[in-house]
């Protein structure tokens, strides 16, 4: 986790993940959801990993939030599907900027990998 907040929250963002991934692959695949701060979900997919400065201002050793959630934060997924061979991959954006998932290296990342990030007998038992 880059961010230092409650690792449970931020834990817990793959539950809302698997559940855009259900809305994407759904008849109607637009899904709006608001909420007051989208730092769990951000850190959970580790958006701004590696990003000098996104999280901590070294300088003043405090949180530099304005970076990763600045007033209209928002985060969008994109599920791109291969015909041929069915392939699911997504691309996220971060504030309508291409983003490379945690471990992924590249923008366009297997769906598959992201959906079996998320255990949910762990997160039963987290303190």
């Amino acid at each position: 986790s880059t961010y230092s907040g409650n690792p449970i929250a931020t834990e817990l963002a793959c539950v809302l993940v698997e559940d855009v991934v259900e809305s994407l692959r759904s008849e109607t695949p637009i899904n709006l959801r608001f909420t007051h701060s989208i730092l769990p979900l951000v850190d959970y997919l580790g958006l701004y990993e590696g990003v000098p400065g996104a999280w901590w201002n070294e300088d003043m050793g405090l949180l530099n939030l304005s970076t990763v959630e600045p007033f209209t934060a928002n985060v969008a997924f994109l599920l791109l599907r291969n015909r041929s061979s069915g392939e699911e991959m997504i691309k996220v954006f971060a504030n309508e900027r291409e983003m490379t998932l945690r471990g992924g290296g590249r923008t366009l990342s297997s769906l598959e990998s992201l959906l079996n990030s998320c255990d949910r007998e762990k997160l039963c038992n987290l303190d």
